[in-house]
């Protein structure tokens, strides 16, 4: 209880420093509460019941300041864009047994300056993650962007993760429990510009720290970096890699990107050419990547149909997938299913994906099927993606919308082999109505065809 106290006196005193700003800032907040009963769990709840309390301060908007700017500052699903100053605390308290509370305070600050043409601009974000007990990390960010070119750094201080305790007793005669003492650090450099006939060269390099792909784009929870290596603990000391990227070659329908990437361990590791045909064949596109490393060259060629109608969509792969010196053939065309994107009838909404054959939707791991549509599902998620979604045991869903003024109304049922009541294995409803410009409320049911009632959903959400 003290550490939540804690939590709760520097989310106060944050909210006391905003306050006491000019009032020709904007002041936010919101408050969201997320209760998932589970009758068929013996725990009752589910362990995402959590309360949010998000507070923001935004002074400002600067007018037309660059994409890069965003790009730099702004972490995946962050709303506070344009802006001259903008402050953010957010508070995630778990209702029942799960996760522990976690605190994030986000600052943001982009501006013009110099006299003369080119103006340039700056900007810089900070990001702090605490737990009940600890700072889980801090990464600050900053960017300038003057005369064609950006300068970026990223700075990181990050919690050493828990690692699993070995099996048996270890060599020291100590403990094999959990490891999660000590803190690491990492920075991160770049530059970047868009010169002589629009290409585009950027250049990172890393010391002390890697890339954490799924936390980038949103998909876990963190900094975007990892200072430790997440499966042993070890922390990565010195220069650990780089990337030179080119963007914006183009020879008339071939437009070329390359990225080389270095390492600590091998200096050069690769080189990759991506290109695009953009006008291969009215019904055809073609994507492609020449590779190179110190052991191998490739050559692949990914071929995709651009086939539509006016009211059907059909959903098609070329097998092989790509073409490389293995394979250098089109064998056969797949067809994974077809659907339809919010067919207007009547007054309802319709959408729906069906698979043929063995054909399973997928959907992004950050989502659930109570609160996704149809057009939130992919049959077959591409090789940069894959890593982004997990396979559902259902072959098609079926969506139908209906919103009548301040109430919004949705139905979803999923096809599954073998399932005994009209093939669905799944029947979800969700339910949303405003009561006024500030507060909502939402709420559903998950149902399924072998277990009933699986799951009851409310969520609150006030907002000023």
């Amino acid at each position: 209880m003290t550490k939540r106290i804690s939590l709760y006196t520097l989310l106060i005193t944050l909210l006391l420093a905003v306050v006491a700003q000019p009032v020709t800032a904007s002041f936010e907040g919101e408050i969201e509460s997320d209760l998932v009963l589970t009758p068929n769990d013996t725990s009752v709840f589910d362990e995402s019941s959590s309360m949010d309390l998000t507070i923001d301060y935004v002074d400002g908007p600067i007018e037309d300041l660059p994409s890069l700017i965003s790009q730099v500052l702004f972490w995946p699903n962050t709303t506070l864009v344009d802006t001259g100053l903008a402050l953010r605390g957010s508070y995630d308290l778990p209702l029942f047994d799960g996760d522990q509370a976690k605190l994030l305070l986000d600052g943001y600050y982009a501006s013009e300056f110099g006299p003369d043409y080119p103006i340039g601009t700056a900007g810089g974000s900070t990001r702090v993650s605490l737990g009940e007990d600890e700072l889980n990390y801090w990464v600050t960010k900053g960017i300038v962007n003057y005369g064609g070119f950006s300068y970026r750094a990223t700075f990181l201080l990050e919690k050493k993760p828990e690692i699993p305790p070995a099996i048996g007793p270890s060599p020291n005669g100590t403990s094999n429990g959990t490891e999660s003492e000590g803190y690491g650090s990492g920075y991160e450099l770049s530059l970047s510009g868009t010169k002589i006939s629009g290409l585009g060269i950027t250049i990172k390099s890393r010391v002390g720290m890697v890339s954490n792909p799924l936390e980038l784009v949103g998909e876990n929870s963190g900094s975007g970096y990892d200072v430790f290596n997440p499966a042993t603990g070890e922390k990565y000391d010195g220069y650990t890699g780089s990337e030179v990227t080119v963007e914006g070659l183009s020879f008339g329908d071939l437009s070329l990107d390359s990225t080389s990437t270095f390492d600590f361990e091998n200096g050069w590791k690769s080189t990759v050419f991506s290109f695009e045909l953009d006008e291969f064949s009215p019904l055809v596109e073609v994507d492609g990547s020449v590779s190179f490393s110190p052991q191998s060259k490739s050559v692949t060629l990914t071929p995709k149909l651009d086939l539509g109608w006016s009211c059907i969509d059909l959903y098609t792969e070329l097998r092989p997938v790509s073409l490389t010196g293995e394979e250098d053939t089109l064998t056969d065309l797949r067809v994974h299913g077809f659907g339809v994107d919010e067919l207007a009838v009547g007054s309802v909404t319709v959408s729906a994906k069906i698979g043929l054959g063995s054909n399973h939707l997928y959907l992004r791991k950050s989502e659930y099927d109570y609160t996704s549509r149809a057009s939130d599902y992919v049959f077959s998620p591409s090789p940069q993606e894959e890593a982004y979604y997990k396979e559902k045991p259902y072959e098609g869903v079926i969506s139908l919308e209906r919103g009548v003024g301040n109430l919004f109304i949705a139905a979803d049922g999923y096809l599954s082999e073998g399932a005994n009541y009209l093939g669905l294995g799944l029947v979800t409803g969700e339910m949303e109505y405003k009561f006024s410009e500030g507060f909502e409320v939402s709420g559903g049911v998950d149902l399924k065809s072998d277990l009933g009632l699986e799951r009851i959903f409310v969520t609150t959400t006030y907002s000023w």
